[in-house]
């Protein structure tokens, strides 16, 4: 117990409470996505703490042509992911906790003024 509050020693950090999970979700009423349907992740464990900020959300898209044309490419834009949604809502209880309007607009924006050039290289070169 005197150890405990020994304010002069390093801080000891428990990090044994993490756990990934990878989890699948479809829309509710249709067996696709269709521009304008909703999309919603609820986590029903009541004992669990999420933290948004080590949260991902990866998208698995099939880019398909409507007519096809003989040596015709497809490329897709920098941050195309973000643009593909109308607004992203975080909520906590029914109660919203935080919102983005335009994803794909405010999460370029907000890439070119915090993202170092160095980065910027480097993310050009994943995609």
């Amino acid at each position: 117990m005197i150890d405990k509050l020994n304010i002069g020693s390093e801080p000891v950090f428990d990090e044994r409470i993490v756990k990934i999970e990878t989890r699948t979700y479809n829309p509710y009423a249709n067996t696709t996505f269709r521009y304008n349907n909703e999309i919603r992740i609820p986590i029903q464990q009541q004992d669990l703490y999420i933290l948004p900020c080590e949260s991902y959300l990866y998208v698995k898209r099939k880019v398909m042509k409507q007519v096809a044309v003989d040596g015709a490419t497809v490329t897709l834009g920098y941050n195309c992911i973000s643009f593909m949604f109308d607004e992203i809502r975080y909520e906590l209880d029914g109660v919203e906790i935080d919102r983005n309007r335009n994803v794909g607009i405010t999460s370029t924006l907000k890439n070119y003024v915090s993202i170092s050039s160095d980065k910027n290289a480097i993310m050009k070169s994943a995609a």
